[in-house]
């Protein structure tokens, strides 16, 4: 068994609670009814989108090492495999959701919505990040070719010129109007990602204070850019806030993941025990907690900000990220009873 980084299970455990937050805080939004509930609901939501671009990262860290041996058969054989059978199985489970709590269908009816959503991508929105997850081990091979032969500055200039083209030029479009012509054969920030990850782990070229005002800077202009977006009902801020180009969330993202690199790599009894078990639940919970959030504010259509405000959106944010954590649990340790007994 290779040994554990610590500070990677530190992230990815505070992430997990982070996503969860996001799309609970983002749920109770339909029930605001004043401009201050908006701002508040969407300010929480907006300070907590540095987590998706931290798993990214810490994707970037464990992939793009080249001592670490990932072939191509290990990529068609493995990691593809397991997010291919995650998007099925929960399309499918989700298609079933819809249809026991939203509209009855027939079974027939869920298997082919089910499939469908799994081509179209038109099942729940958090899916996403699987469809993600599957173009990068794609181009794993690509980039691993890119880490095996890189130099701390080639990374570095991989790092900036993501950031520029896909991250500070389309801002001239969206709030300028002025539509630039040079560009960058990708279309995706997620790259940057994984190699800022990889290349902040590795070179680690600033410490706890720059990127302790990095995180303070990104977050003094999210609440302020939600302020102003829910006040004048500015969507191009309010896009500019939930799109994972933006450099505010960039910026915050990269802050969070160094504080949280820079910490001991001495292990602190329970902090680390918990980190670790939530850090390998934490792709569980990220897939069923949507389930526990829409029959509650769905389904249930139970209104928080009539019954104790923002604490109780809070005290939702835990409960439902502790079900999720048990359910996925309990799941990991019944397959690996069966592996086990297998052997």
């Amino acid at each position: 068994m290779r040994p554990q980084i610590l500070y990677l299970n530190r992230l990815k455990a505070v992430a997990c609670i982070a996503v969860v937050i996001l799309h609970t805080f983002f749920a109770a939004d339909a029930f605001a009814q004043t401009v201050a509930q908006h701002t508040v609901l969407l300010s929480v939501r907006n300070l907590m989108t540095w987590s998706v671009p931290c798993f990214v990262m810490c994707s970037g860290v464990l992939l793009l090492e080249p001592k670490k041996e990932i072939g191509m058969q290990k990529i068609v054989r493995s990691y593809l495999p397991r997010m291919v059978i995650a998007l099925i199985l929960f399309s499918l489970l989700f298609a079933l959701f819809d249809s026991v709590f939203m509209q009855s269908r027939s079974v027939a009816a869920i298997l082919g919505e089910g499939l469908k959503n799994v081509i179209t991508g038109g099942g729940w929105k958090h899916m996403w990040y699987i469809y993600m997850m599957i173009a990068l081990y794609l181009m794993l091979p690509v980039y691993r070719l890119v880490t095996k032969s890189a130099s701390d500055k080639d990374l570095r200039y991989i790092v900036i010129l993501y950031g520029i083209f896909l991250s500070l030029a389309p801002l001239s479009e969206k709030f300028a109007g002025l539509k630039l012509p040079f560009y960058i054969f990708v279309f995706s920030i997620y790259p940057l990602f994984f190699f800022a990850g990889y290349y902040l782990h590795k070179y680690r070229r600033f410490g706890r204070v720059p990127a302790f005002l990095m995180v303070l800077v990104s977050a003094a202009a999210t609440v302020w850019l939600t302020y102003i977006s829910c006040s004048e009902n500015n969507e191009n801020l309010s896009d500019l806030l939930s799109n994972y180009s933006s450099p505010v969330i960039i910026l915050g993202s990269i802050g969070g993941f160094v504080l949280l690199r820079d910490t001991s790599e001495k292990r602190k009894g329970f902090i680390d025990a918990a980190s670790e078990i939530i850090s390998k639940c934490s792709f569980g919970v990220y897939l069923i907690h949507m389930a526990f959030l829409k029959f509650i504010f769905a389904v249930k259509r139970y209104d928080p900000m009539a019954n104790g405000g923002y604490l109780t959106v809070l005290l939702i944010s835990l409960l439902v990220f502790v079900m999720s954590l048990l359910v996925t649990y309990a799941f990991i340790s019944v397959k690996n009873m069966f592996r086990k007994k297998a052997k």
